[in-house]
């Protein structure tokens, strides 16, 4: 089963990620496919909870975005967010902040990791 989630970006991380996701090969249909591979690939780093500490202080978040996700992702992402609360009660806005650290990592990385080429998902 699928859920929506959505997040608040700045416009210019908006306009990026689509740019990026162009360049891929994705079109907006394709927008929320984009954003799990995204998300799968960010939780495997060592570090994802230090970007996401820092996604939580960005501001000028004017633009909004929404995408389905499969219901197992979603859990993941409260996981992540109780753990990170329970460290840091204070902090606003964590389950967005993953969204935009996951879209910030793949734009980073040039979409090295995980690249769409001819109708299928392959990795570089």
């Amino acid at each position: 089963m699928k859920v929506k989630v959505s997040c608040l970006l700045p416009a210019k991380l908006k306009s990026e990620m689509r740019g990026a996701m162009h360049q891929a090969s994705y079109g907006l249909r394709e927008k929320s496919r984009w954003l799990v591979e995204a998300i799968k690939a960010f939780l495997e780093l060592n570090n994802y909870r230090d970007y996401i500490m820092y996604c939580c202080e960005i501001k000028g978040l004017d633009a909004k975005e929404s995408f389905l996700i499969p219901s197992e992702l979603k859990e993941r992402i409260d996981e992540e967010y109780y753990i990170i609360r329970k460290d840091n009660p204070y902090i606003e806005g964590i389950k967005s902040a993953i969204l935009r650290a996951a879209i910030i990592q793949r734009i980073s990385r040039g979409d090295t990791i995980i690249k769409k080429s001819a109708g299928q998902t392959t990795a570089n």
